[in-house]
């Protein structure tokens, strides 16, 4: 957590000290505010939908699978034993 914590950091002061400044200097703010308008639609329609909708089938995983595999893995550290036995 804390590598993706320190990566999401250093991506959010790349666009505030260098992306941002960019784009405001190439584009006019009736452009800029166009932009702003078109982004936030977007996301106001991603958020209704919730985001497995808006990632190709097979990336996201359902938060049953993500309950399931965290089920499993505390299943195999309380055992290790039964992990470790062949399929039947």
């Amino acid at each position: 957590m804390t590598a993706l914590k320190d990566l999401i950091q250093h991506h959010v002061q790349e666009e505030e000290d260098e992306l941002f400044p960019a784009v405001q200097g190439a584009m006019d703010k009736e452009a800029l505010e166009q932009l702003g308008e078109s982004m936030q639609q977007r996301f106001d329609v991603v958020f209704a939908a919730g985001f497995e909708a808006t990632v190709p089938k097979g990336w996201a995983k359902t938060s049953a699978d993500i309950s399931k595999k965290a089920a499993a893995e505390r299943s195999i550290r309380k055992n290790p034993k039964k992990a470790a036995r062949p399929a039947a």
